[in-house]
């Protein structure tokens, strides 16, 4: 026999737990939310960058256009005494026009660097300062850390406010996913 009242009653209850649900997946997904755009804000506000994207081929093989490298800011080394030593790649201000430029150390003379970069058959025509140190990119076993060809795709990005405005929706939403997700199963 069908109880028409029980029936109501265990809805009741599951209306409730489904809506305890929805607030604590909102919830959580705002928290997350904000503490991802407070910490890209923070980063932002120190000029603190851990990702570059190389264009050129200065660096073949090691490192090809559209490359993704990983950098670790040259101001955040210093704190641990960390110096630049020959052999390292580092991303520097170029003392002729400014440009960023991410090269290997080939020689150290008192505080004067001289860069090279790997496909280049000569050494750069300057010597930089330590200064004009960026980044230095961490190698594994003398590789450097990059994801091949994710630059393109970071570089258009951030050339088209469309595509950037998409993009983090898209970013939004997943994250969203992935806190339903995470709820689901706890």
């Amino acid at each position: 026999m069908f109880h028409f009242e029980k029936f109501i009653w265990k809805l009741k209850i599951l209306l409730k737990w489904v809506k305890l649900v929805k607030f604590r997946f909102l919830f959580i997904s705002s928290i997350l939310l904000f503490i991802t755009l407070l910490f890209s804000c923070i980063l932002s506000y120190f000029r603190i960058h851990f990702f570059g994207a190389g264009f050129g081929n200065s660096m073949y093989p090691t490192l090809k256009p559209g490359d993704l490298v990983l950098m670790i800011p040259h101001h955040i080394l210093k704190i641990f005494n960390i110096k630049p030593k020959v052999n390292d790649i580092i991303v520097y201000k170029s003392p002729i026009d400014e440009k960023l430029v991410c090269h290997r150390i080939i020689e150290i003379n008192n505080d004067r660097i001289i860069t090279k970069g790997d496909f280049n058959p000569n050494m750069d025509s300057y010597t930089i300062s330590e200064e004009n140190i960026i980044a230095i990119v961490p190698t594994i076993f003398n590789i450097p850390l990059h994801i091949p060809f994710l630059g393109f795709f970071l570089y258009t990005l951030n050339s088209n406010l469309f595509l950037k405005t998409l993009f983090l929706f898209i970013l939004i939403s997943l994250e969203m996913f992935l806190t339903y997700l995470l709820i689901r199963k706890s």
